[in-house]
């Protein structure tokens, strides 16, 4: 029987390649008191997502009992009887692929990393184009794949679609990761003045692992012309005292500024020949831990999400708009672990100049990720208090609120 914290977590095992039916894929371990009293899928996918878009057929039940030294895998019939005595219990996830039993030709077993924990076995050849292998998995519905599209990761460099698993010299039993193409969702910029301010010139640069995916109102993207970042936007506007816009480049009336971009990481396959600076918030690679988040059900997330924006001095509308846009993404977790960026460090990704300089600039970035209950014991230390996010993220309250003065406010988020 488990007995301390850390042996309650789930965790998901490398399966074993030389099983001779089907192959796991996905086993998580767990006492048998945690969530699964009855012999029923239900339960099974409710504690794991990865589990909720498999077939019945496709999940097994292993358990340990005393009297053996082996797992033995439960009968429907008896699980009632022996989930007392049952000191743990694993779950598996079986794959109908069977890799052959020796490999042949130029055929290699790669190891596939979804997400952290989670992993599967797959036989590719290697002179496949990633972008076939890609295709392959979308093709089976590969339960775990992010919805949003992604990248194969090989040795800490994104692969191209054009690239073969031979040019980058992938062996036998080598793990390629999962990463999803993420969006940076709605950014918008307000620019608020006392009194008309024309042709205020605000330009906005992305670091390379962003690419603009949409933009409003529509402004050319203009091409990298150095090393340190990618693309970059213009607008020209003339602001109004009613905190309205008027763009010079399409002669349209505004209530703000609009950009949205995508992870886009296409590093070539030889290596870089001068160090890249590492930063501190990667849009191809954000984290979140316990220790610089807080964790909140479903059900009082909105009101912790308003009430920190609240404190930043975000005005009803912009709060509103924040939550009601990433209220569809929200409500898919039961549990969500969330931080907004301190403003250095988003400045850093997604660099913003406007002339005149105003005389306060407050940006609002949040990153948040579903949590999964079978999770939560590790991520009892996210417990940031509402209050404490307006000095994280380095808000002068005092000026954001002054409307003599010319503010800019921008928010933003990206779920993980």
């Amino acid at each position: 029987m488990a007995t301390n914290n850390k042996s309650l977590q789930p965790y998901v095992k490398r399966p074993r390649i030389d099983s001779p039916e089907s192959e796991p894929i996905a086993e998580n371990n767990y006492p048998a008191e945690c969530e699964l009293r009855e012999h029923n899928c239900l339960y099974q996918k409710k504690a794991f997502s990865q589990l909720r878009n498999v077939a019945d057929q496709q999940i097994q039940l292993f358990v340990k009992l005393e009297q053996l030294d082996d797992l033995a895998q439960v009968v429907e019939d008896l699980w009632k009887e022996l989930v007392p005595s049952l000191s743990l219990v694993k779950v598996v996830m079986a794959t109908l692929l069977t890799p052959p039993a020796n490999l042949s030709g130029d055929n290699i077993q790669i190891i596939l990393i979804l997400r952290p924990g989670v992993e599967g076995s797959f036989v590719f050849s290697s002179m496949c184009t990633v972008s076939h292998i890609k295709h392959q998995l979308q093709q089976r519905m590969y339960p775990g794949l992010p919805e949003g599209g992604f990248n194969l990761s090989f040795d800490g460099s994104i692969m191209g679609d054009n690239d073969t698993f031979a040019q980058h010299r992938v062996q036998n039993g080598d793990e390629i990761e999962v990463i999803p193409i993420r969006t940076g969702g709605k950014p918008v910029i307000y620019l608020f003045s006392p009194s008309p301010i024309l042709d205020v010139r605000v330009q906005l640069s992305l670091v390379k692992a962003w690419c603009f995916s949409a933009i409003y109102p529509p402004t050319p993207i203009t091409l990298p012309s150095g090393d340190s970042l990618g693309e970059a936007i213009f607008w020209a506007v003339d602001t109004r005292p009613d905190g309205s816009l008027f763009d010079r480049l399409t002669n349209r009336k505004v209530a703000y500024l609009f950009w949205e971009a995508h992870t886009n990481l296409k590093p070539p396959i030889s290596p870089l020949t001068t160090p890249s600076r590492i930063l501190a918030f990667d849009p191809a690679r954000p984290r979140i831990s316990p220790s610089d988040s807080a964790l909140l059900p479903f059900d009082k997330v909105t009101g912790y999400i308003d009430d920190a924006l609240l404190a930043m001095e975000l005005h009803t509308e912009a709060r509103t708009s924040f939550i009601t846009y990433w209220l569809p993404n929200l409500s898919k977790h039961t549990h969500i672990a969330l931080r907004f960026l301190p403003q250095d460090q988003y400045e850093e990704s997604a660099p913003l100049c406007i002339t005149p300089a105003p005389d306060i600039t407050t940006r609002v970035f949040m990153l948040f990720m579903g949590v999964e209950e079978s999770n939560l014991g590790a991520w009892e230390a996210a417990k940031v208090p509402v209050e404490e996010w307006s000095r994280i993220v380095g808000v002068d309250k005092v000026k954001a609120k002054d409307a003599n003065l010319f503010r800019v406010l921008e928010w933003g988020g990206m779920e993980i």
